[in-house]
């Protein structure tokens, strides 16, 4: 990672206590060095030269914090128990980066903690140094949360008003049954899709990937007000029919059912239902997730 006067670094951990990292503060980070190991898998078979692909996978995100106190700002001896506050060894923390030029370049990372040096003074420089090294298990940085809009109707009806000869339109479909988006991440990523029933009864409803063809689709007749969750994760896949658990209403011998993720570029998500689908409202928020913390 690239640190400048611009980079703010932020290191939360599970109890909430926190220290920020900036070029204008009293603990300064220099370098930040990460390290994403991707291992690959292979097999070899007799009489063939090398090796043949089988897999890939990335490897937990090592990062390496290496700055220095301003010692006008902290007593040299409150450093290590200011930082052995934050940086505890017992609890998980998220470090967020930010970019003052760049505010939606924001990203976050869950990490926990190798190990937190003892401060050095370098008498080269005439600094107080100090050395924390983080290890990611999921090594990807997230960004910020997306919530594209699928199908939804619009109000068009204000009072007062005129009835015309012809009649009039009381709601608008914003979408069609398929809508386009870009997913700006470097992965495909999990999601959790939230269907409303508006106006009427819906009849089966389903999502999909219009791409693939992979389906959701859920055995059950939505009343108006009903609210469904769907939550794909890559572990943590749950249905939910207003808050209450309903993993059982997925039909899962339909044709091609599976849990489609959102890939990395252009994505088309549609939506059904058997009966009654003018009354579907949904919605999907996915968070982008990034093989870097810049830009």
């Amino acid at each position: 990672m690239l640190v400048t006067p611009h980079v703010t670094l932020r290191y939360v951990n599970a109890v909430g206590r926190d220290m920020s990292f900036n070029y204008f503060y009293d603990f300064v980070v220099e370098k930040c060095i990460e390290e994403q190991p991707n291992i690959i898998y292979s097999v070899e078979q007799s009489g063939i030269h090398g090796k043949f692909f089988t897999g890939m996978r990335m490897g937990e995100r090592s990062i390496h914090l290496l700055g220095y106190v301003k010692s006008s700002g902290v007593p040299l001896h409150n450093v290590k128990q200011a930082l052995g506050y934050v940086f505890n060894p017992t609890l998980s923390g998220v470090l967020h980066y930010s970019h003052a030029l760049l505010p939606r370049a924001s990203k976050s990372i869950h990490c926990r903690l190798v190990y937190l040096s003892e401060p050095e003074w370098d008498f080269k420089k005439g600094k107080l140094t100090f050395d924390v090294l983080l290890t990611a298990l999921d090594p990807f940085w997230k960004g910020l949360a997306h919530t594209e809009i699928i199908a939804k109707n619009q109000r068009k009806w204000r009072f007062p008003t005129r009835l015309p000869t012809r009649g009039f339109v009381f709601d608008v479909r914003r979408s069609g049954l398929t809508s386009r988006f870009e997913n700006l991440g470097d992965v495909p990523t999990g999601f959790e899709a939230t269907l409303r029933a508006v106006g009427g009864t819906v009849v089966n409803p389903e999502i999909y990937d219009a791409t693939s063809g992979q389906r959701l689709v859920l055995n059950y007749t939505m009343q108006p007000g009903d609210v469904v969750q769907i939550i794909n994760f890559p572990l943590l896949k749950r249905v939910l029919i207003n808050g209450a658990n309903a993993f059982s209403t997925l039909n899962t011998r339909v044709k091609n059912f599976g849990f489609f993720l959102i890939n990395d570029g252009e994505n088309h998500i549609g939506f059904g239902a058997e009966a009654n689908v003018s009354n579907l409202q949904v919605s999907i928020r996915y968070t982008p997730q990034f093989t870097f913390a810049e830009g």
